[in-house]
């Protein structure tokens, strides 16, 4: 019957589509991470205010916390690379060493240029390959 096809077609297509996107998906997928280090700085865990990633379902968005302030804004993502920004954040006074670890993080966000998947673990790094940022899937 005319017509019938183009479903099929419309189908394959987006099986075409969804097999030829990047395994970057699968590696850095949308969800929860938990921030275990900023900076070289192992952060304190607080089962109350669990230091907290999340990228949004579109892989274009980003919002966290360390337990005083939230994060948010664009996240762009390419293969191994990636820029976050523009950034926005509360401005909340935290307490030290809360309130280093917070500007370290912004630091952090602004000059990460790329990163790299261990399993459950994802760490950013500056243009120069130095770790700034480490996440670790919750279990």
């Amino acid at each position: 019957m005319p017509g019938k096809p183009v479903p099929y077609r419309l189908a394959a297509l987006a099986g075409l589509l969804v097999s030829t996107l990047p395994a970057l998906a699968d590696e850095l997928a949308p969800g929860s991470w938990h921030i275990v280090s900023v900076g070289g700085l192992e952060l304190p865990l607080d089962r109350d205010r669990m230091p907290s990633f999340e990228i949004g379902m579109d892989s274009t968005s980003f919002s966290a916390t360390l337990g005083c302030n939230r994060f948010g804004g664009s996240l762009t993502i390419t293969k191994a690379s990636v820029t976050f920004g523009p950034v926005m954040s509360t401005r909340m006074a935290c307490q030290p060493p809360l309130d280093m670890l917070e500007s370290a993080f912004g630091a952090a966000l602004e000059t990460s240029r790329s990163f790299a998947v261990d399993g459950d673990m994802v760490t950013f790094s500056d243009v120069g390959g130095a770790g700034l940022l480490v996440l670790v899937r919750p279990h």
